[in-house]
């Protein structure tokens, strides 16, 4: 109980990042396409609609769930690599005992399955892109950016293989639950362009520096883990 209260907290606090940033940070203009790719009308965002805007029209709703919890479950990538990558230099033991830090590293975990979950499937409901079951769990099937909208179908399978393994097999087989969270770094930079390329906010200011700062801390960190790694096996 207590730990699924702690995910519920993580995801009420990474879904209101994710409005604020999704929302509020409204671009100027949005381009409509089809699910096969067709520009269909380049509009002001405001009049698709807004949760927060009167006139709100029903079928926005997901537009806004998925954009918001895209951003959401970026936030908490990002947070959840820093936090692991912390823990393999021993950083985050100076502040957190490592029991605690583990339970910290998999609630958010779990809280991000959820919103890449829901970023991906309340893209069903929505009446603009009119993507399909097919479009959003198959690479290459739509003909929307494809490449783009590919690297985060592929992101989503790389996400399953990792909780597979975290669940079922990190003490049966624990070279591959290693070899698996080497995943997440691919992990990573798939959804970072994704993000850059296919997100309505990422031409904002605010989403720019969010990318910016993110990829530049993972880096330093990811660096600096294996540099000490390779220092540690020269030396033994």
């Amino acid at each position: 109980m207590k730990q699924l209260v702690k995910i519920l907290l993580i995801l009420v606090v990474a879904i209101g990042l994710g409005f604020f940033f999704g929302v509020y940070n409204t671009p100027q203009a949005v381009e409509v396409y089809n699910a096969s790719g067709q520009l269909i009308s380049s509009t002001s965002a405001q009049t698709i609609g807004s949760v927060f805007v009167p006139g709100l029209k029903i079928e926005s709703i997901p537009w806004y769930v998925s954009r918001s919890s895209a951003i959401a479950a970026y936030l908490l990538l990002f947070s959840i690599i820093a936090w692991g990558l912390g823990m393999a230099i021993g950083f985050t033991y100076r502040f957190v005992d490592p029991a605690r830090a583990w339970q910290v590293h998999q609630d958010m975990s779990m809280s991000f399955g959820v919103l890449v979950f829901v970023h991906a499937f309340s893209l069903l409901f929505d009446k603009f892109m009119n993507f399909d079951i097919f479009d959003i769990l198959i690479p290459f099937y739509s003909n929307y950016k494809t490449w783009f909208l590919s690297l985060g179908i592929v992101g989503f399978y790389l996400l399953l293989l990792i909780i597979i393994s975290s669940v079922f097999l990190r003490l049966s087989s624990p070279r591959f639950w290693r070899f698996s969270h080497y995943l997440v770094y691919p992990l990573f930079l798939f959804a970072t362009i994704h993000g850059l390329q296919l997100g309505t906010d990422s031409s904002t200011m605010i989403m720019q520096t969010v990318y910016k700062f993110a990829g530049a801390v993972i880096v330093i960190l990811f660096v600096y883990r294996f540099t000490i790694t390779l220092y540690q096996n020269r030396i033994k």
